[in-house]
């Protein structure tokens, strides 16, 4: 009887074996937070990197485009302050040798449209193939909280350039300004860009 009175006392922890535990609970649970804390830091660094990589990748896909802008009648060469339209001439490897030049030329032309939802906070690539008809729009970027298109003319008495919010009439700017902005851990990131126009008739 004796015995089973002992061991009846020694059922259970004592005050020192409960801080043993929760001391080591702790140390764990702050291990835990920390390694969450400092994963949560490297991800949202690393969306950063992403966000400003995604963005040079669009800078080049623009200029690329620009840089084939061409002229053609039934394209008109138009922008505002988040839409920017041309005529986009692509080359293109597989035209056989025998096709006419105007029926080759009509196959390289391409309506290019460049645009800001800020609905979604997206830039859309808009293209259509004349030749066939072809549509196809794409999201080249996203997360974007403001963007916007500026024109720069060069005025005729001085070579100082001016700066529109939409394209003049008939008139080819010199320069294409895009501003782009993003938010980064609560802050307001700025992206901007100065893209010269190849044949351009305002200068």
């Amino acid at each position: 009887m004796k015995n089973t009175r002992k061991s009846k006392k020694n059922i259970g922890m004592s005050l020192v074996e409960m801080l043993v535990v929760l001391s080591i609970v702790s140390v764990l649970a702050l291990a835990s937070f920390m390694m969450l804390s400092s994963g949560i830091d490297i991800w949202k660094r690393f969306e950063a990197m992403q966000m400003e990589d995604d963005t040079r990748i669009f800078i080049d896909k623009l200029k690329k485009d620009i840089g084939a802008m061409s002229k053609y009648k039934n394209i008109r060469i138009n922008g505002n302050s988040s839409q920017f339209t041309f005529p986009c001439c692509v080359v293109s490897e597989f035209d056989p040798p025998w096709l006419d030049k105007e029926v080759k030329d009509l196959r390289q032309i391409n309506e290019i449209s460049y645009k800001y939802k800020s609905t979604d906070d997206s830039i859309e690539r808009y293209s259509r193939k004349l030749y066939k008809e072809k549509k196809e729009i794409t999201v080249v970027l996203r997360d974007v909280k403001q963007f916007k298109f500026f024109y720069y003319y060069r005025s005729d008495a001085k070579q100082d350039l001016k700066q529109y919010n939409t394209l003049e009439e008939g008139v080819i700017p010199k320069f294409i300004k895009i501003e782009i902005k993003y938010l980064y851990k609560g802050k307001e990131k700025e992206f901007s860009e100065m893209i010269e126009i190849p044949f351009a008739n305002g200068v």
